[in-house]
């Protein structure tokens, strides 16, 4: 509580003096979230016309914009029975194992993951 009200009194007091801070750090934050990307850039070898060719081995029945993945945590269960997450942000004292079905977009075809994963 006493940080929230340090920030605001630091906010605040900004704002009055400079009111131009208010927005830069709004231009700020709002370009911080703008982009073309919903992935990080390909690597240099993998991108583009003379990349080297990164999914062309994967049988086409495995060819879906999804990925079943295997995880280990040891992050302890959550204790909220009404909370979504299995899991929260505290540790424990053992590990716990499991399986997710991990979807890369809604509606993303095979086509456009690939396509998007060798854009550089």
């Amino acid at each position: 509580m006493e940080i929230l009200v340090g920030i605001q009194v630091l906010t605040t007091f900004l704002f009055r003096r400079m009111p131009w801070t208010g927005a830069l750090a709004l231009a700020t934050v709002l370009a911080g979230c703008s982009g073309t990307f919903p992935l990080m850039p390909a690597p240099v070898l993998y991108a583009g016309d003379k990349g080297r060719p990164l999914f062309h081995r994967v049988p086409p029945d495995r060819r879906v914009p999804s990925l079943d993945l295997l995880y280990v945590t040891d992050r302890a269960p959550s204790t909220k029975p009404d909370d979504p997450r299995p899991y929260s942000a505290d540790r424990s004292r053992s590990m716990a194992f499991g399986s997710v079905t991990v979807d890369f977009g809604e509606n993303v075809t095979w086509d456009e993951l690939v396509r998007l994963s060798t854009v550089s």
